[in-house]
């Protein structure tokens, strides 16, 4: 079927959160005390002044907003929006502090028709709430549109939404073919170029200074949301793995000395491949959904004595189903051996130790499983001839 996503976007919405509104909210939803006094303390009688040069402006009292770069900050903006999703009852909306997104599955005109009605009670939400929307920024993505239903949204102004083949997604580059090529191309030119910042802002090349930085910059940036976008196909791998592979040639290179190949370097620095990186945080991330510590997306599980607890894998057709996370997470964590599968979450302890526990003895196992990624036979510059091993898969799953 054809799926149609409207991006909303709010203007300035952290800035124009009406405090009585919100306060009251919060009062519906049972907080009163010294919690609802803390958060009405924290959000009103809040002054400013603008500095120029040496010179102070008078104060001025803030009228509206929550203060941005705060922990509360986005809880109290999911307060204020959660009356939506009971607001939009013809399709499956989601949000996050400003973010605001529906979709529904369009089989015909009456679905768009069911579309636009929730787009309309955006609208009218927003002006009951004292919150502009920023329509010049409203999106619509359809998915599947070889069946091409006939789709113009329109706001109350009479302009037609414009239909978008990418648009971002809490920092994720969504297309509408479903696939997340254009996103590795874009992490992939990020990450060279902070690799590159970080090599002209460091005259070491002591990896105890530069490997924090790497890991805090780089591989922060490959790893956000990887369970979701990591790539199964091995070109894409390939041109991940290229990024470390080039770091660490460029962070232990010497004139004189030996030349160390990828998985040598790996070794030295502790480093997982890329490819085994997503694999790890795949079965982290089932192993949350098992024990209830996370949004489950429909993985399901069963137990028995002789094999212990295996997750269920759909029976997906098509290359992009089949290389989703219901289907790859569920083959990484079976791939596993019973130990780790069953290993217990102890809830006498912290959900923090508990985890770090299961870390512990993935990563014990995944030491006995050799890391030697594939990178491109005609890749010379970063790599030795051991680094190829035609399409021999490195993935934990052989």
């Amino acid at each position: 079927m054809q799926v149609d996503v409207i991006y909303c976007d709010f203007e300035k919405c952290f800035d124009k959160v009406d405090f009585g509104i919100l306060l009251n909210k919060l009062k519906a939803k049972g907080i009163n005390g010294k919690a609802l006094l803390f958060i009405k303390n924290f959000t009103t009688k809040r002054t400013f002044q603008v500095r120029v040069g040496t010179q102070l402006s008078k104060e001025e009292h803030v009228k509206s907003g929550i203060p941005q770069g705060t922990v509360l900050g986005p809880l109290l903006m999911i307060v204020m929006n959660d009356d939506l999703g009971k607001l939009l009852i013809n399709s499956q909306v989601g949000f996050f502090a400003d973010d605001t997104k529906m979709k529904r599955s369009i089989i015909g005109e009456e679905d768009v028709s069911k579309l636009q009605s929730d787009l309309k009670e955006i609208l009218a939400w927003s002006e009951t709430n004292n919150m502009k929307l920023n329509e010049d920024k409203f999106v619509v993505m359809s998915y599947n549109k070889q069946i091409s239903i006939s789709n113009d949204y329109k706001l109350n102004n009479g302009t037609i939404l414009t239909n978008e083949n990418a648009t971002r997604d809490l920092g994720i580059t969504m297309t509408n073919d479903a696939t997340f090529s254009t996103h590795i191309s874009n992490i992939i030119s990020e990450s060279r170029c902070l690799i590159s910042m970080i090599f002209r802002s460091f005259r070491s090349r002591d990896p105890s200074i530069i490997m924090p930085v790497y890991r805090a910059l780089v591989l922060s940036k490959i790893d956000y949301c990887s369970v979701l976008w990591g790539p199964t196909n091995l070109v894409d791998v390939r041109r991940l793995e290229k990024i470390q592979a080039d770091f660490t040639y460029r962070l232990l290179y010497t004139k004189d000395g030996e030349r160390k190949n990828y998985w040598e370097r790996l070794k030295i620095l502790r480093l997982y491949s890329i490819e085994r990186r997503f694999e790890r945080y795949c079965v982290i991330f089932v192993y949350k959904i098992l024990n209830n510590l996370v949004y489950n997306p429909g993985i399901g599980s069963t137990f028995s004595e002789r094999r212990g607890l295996k997750c269920s894998v759909p029976n997906y057709h098509g290359k992009l189903r089949e290389s989703s996370f219901l289907v790859r997470g569920p083959k990484l964590f079976n791939s596993l051996p019973s130990e780790i599968r069953n290993f217990p979450f102890n809830k006498e302890i912290s959900t923090e130790q508990s985890m770090n526990n299961f870390k512990r003895a993935l990563d014990d196992y995944l030491k006995t499983i050799e890391d030697k990624p594939n990178l491109s036979s005609n890749y010379t510059k970063f790599m030795t001839r051991f680094d190829y091993n035609g399409d021999r898969t490195n993935s934990i799953m052989k």
